[in-house]
């Protein structure tokens, strides 16, 4: 038994509030050839056993979370509800040559999902991986916290405000609550940028975008991991959500430099959660009404093909985009609210069109776009 990450308390705290589906994390594995029964079921009991926190529950105890053994163990074919309070927080289920995994993010990330497929192809192919070495990742996390918590207080108070409703493609959003959802898939063109990582040039085209839609200033909240060394090879639920904000300040050239230095900053940070730093902040399934988490991975195994973004159903917030940075390009998934149904398509539209003008300039140059494009219209 032990305590819960700071992660893991706040999602606890959400599921009380009635989360659905929305941190249901699936993962669709389809093999080349159908792999036998007995032997999946026994590359899937090998894997909790590498695992424990696949196997666990939360259990309050005297007030406080701590990460107990489930009330069962996760099994191929076993069939209950990823019940928080009593676990198991992940499913297994194989129908023909497909494996549908559905886990829990209070017990894993987006990196989780390359590690299990990873652990389960070796274990699958008889040859099991190196041992994990034991590390309570909540402790250590809980004494950086603790070292960097009053910088970030200070980093926090002349940064944060409540993030208000925002403007996309002419109608206004402000959801920040979990609900049903729907999803449009899509895949974009980063161009490199001398001095930007990819990530920096997807945020800054994504902030220009929502400058143009007639938005003074933008708050959107973003993932950031918190994986350290020690935790590398271990799934769990390794990332915070922060908000990064913007106001209108020239060119992209300005925006895109402005944004990079205020990453840079925020980083010292990212693994403190932004409600031990700023007090009396209500808990919402999202810190704004568009949030984003940006990845890297996807990689293909020789021996099928895995599903990485799979839809859950649900969204936090009006427009939550998943983004995926694989081998063959970036792969979105957006996912939207009812709020933001007929405006969803238009948004993803509008964003690889900003990243084509980011694209249009000569190689080596910054783009600087000389006006901010009017789309407050729609």
């Amino acid at each position: 038994m032990s305590e819960v990450s700071f992660i893991q308390h706040g999602i606890w705290i959400n599921e009380q509030l009635g989360a659905g589906t929305a941190y249901r994390m699936p993962i669709v594995i389809t093999f080349a050839a159908a792999p036998e029964p007995a032997a999946l079921a026994k590359a899937i009991d090998q894997l909790v056993e590498r695992h424990p926190m696949l196997g666990s529950a939360i259990e309050e105890r005297d007030g406080v979370l701590h990460l107990v053994p489930a009330a069962r163990r996760p099994a191929l074919g076993a069939s209950y509800e990823l019940d928080i309070d009593t676990g198991p927080l992940i499913t297994f289920t194989l129908n023909g040559r497909t494996l549908t995994i559905v886990a829990h993010h209070v017990i894993f990330d987006g990196a989780s999902k390359e590690i299990l497929v990873d652990d389960l192809a070796a274990f699958l192919d008889g040859t099991p991986p190196p041992p994990l070495a034991a590390h309570d990742h909540a402790a250590g996390l809980r004494q950086r916290v603790a070292a960097r918590l009053e910088a970030a207080k200070e980093f926090w108070a002349s940064r944060w405000r409540e993030p208000q409703e925002i403007v996309v493609a002419g109608k206004t959003v402000r959801g920040r609550r979990f609900s049903a959802g729907h999803e449009h898939r899509f895949s974009l063109e980063v161009p490199r940028v001398p001095g930007l990582t990819r990530f920096e040039v997807f945020v800054a085209a994504l902030h220009t975008l929502l400058h143009e839609y007639g938005n003074a200033e933008i708050v959107t909240a973003i993932d950031l991991s918190t994986r350290s060394v020690a935790e590398e090879g271990h799934v769990g639920p390794f990332v915070n959500e922060v908000p990064l904000f913007s106001s209108l300040d020239g060119p992209f050239e300005n925006l895109a430099a402005g944004l990079r230095a205020e990453l840079r900053q925020l980083y010292r940070f990212r693994e403190v959660p932004l409600a031990r730093a700023v007090p009396r902040i209500r808990p919402h399934a999202s810190l704004a009404p568009i949030s984003v988490s940006y990845r890297h991975g996807g990689r293909q195994p020789p021996w099928g093909n895995v599903e990485w973004l799979t839809f859950n159903g649900a969204v936090r917030g009006a427009l939550q985009l998943q983004l995926l940075d694989a081998p063959d390009g970036l792969l979105a998934g957006l996912r939207y609210s009812q709020e933001a149904d007929d405006v969803a398509e238009i948004f993803s539209r509008d964003l690889a069109e900003v990243l084509g003008r980011v694209a249009a300039v000569s190689p080596g140059e910054l783009p600087a776009f000389t006006e901010i494009s009017d789309k407050s219209t729609g």
